[in-house]
């Protein structure tokens, strides 16, 4: 099995990351802060991925440092970026060995294909991508004929 850690500071965001994940197969835990995320990666639980946002709480370099320290104590570990930021030059000297940076939005399977094509990482019994659906919405009384 293989166990993505979701750092991300939007719980929505977060939140459809891991359906997404669990769907396709992977173990997810999950962290919405740097302190969450450290104490997570310096436990012993099985962490293949850091899959984390690059801004986290107005700090627009947390995720990249978060990712440093991370592949000291865990230095196998794959580390695929987020952001809906543009990423500069110098943000890029900073991304970790073994990393991959996916822009957002994305779409379920351009996060799935991420692990795939630049990790060699399949979820259990994955396929194919399937995207989760999302609960349906009241339509809106301006919506009505």
């Amino acid at each position: 099995m293989v166990d993505v850690l979701c750092v991300e500071d939007d719980d929505t965001v977060r939140t459809l990351a891991e359906s997404i994940l669990q769907t396709n197969g992977y173990a997810t835990l999950s962290a919405s802060t740097i302190d969450q995320a450290t104490a997570l990666i310096e436990s012993e639980k099985n962490i293949n991925v850091l899959f984390t946002e690059i801004g986290l709480s107005g700090d627009v370099e947390a995720g990249l440092r978060l990712a440093q320290e991370a592949r000291k104590q865990r230095p196998d570990l794959a580390v695929l970026y987020t952001s809906s930021q543009a990423v500069t030059d110098g943000m890029k000297e900073l991304f970790a060995e073994n990393s991959f940076f996916l822009s957002k939005p994305y779409t379920a399977d351009q996060l799935i294909t991420s692990l795939v094509v630049h990790f060699g990482l399949r979820g259990h019994d994955a396929a194919r991508v399937k995207i989760p659906s999302l609960p349906e919405q009241p339509p809106h009384p301006q919506d009505r004929v």
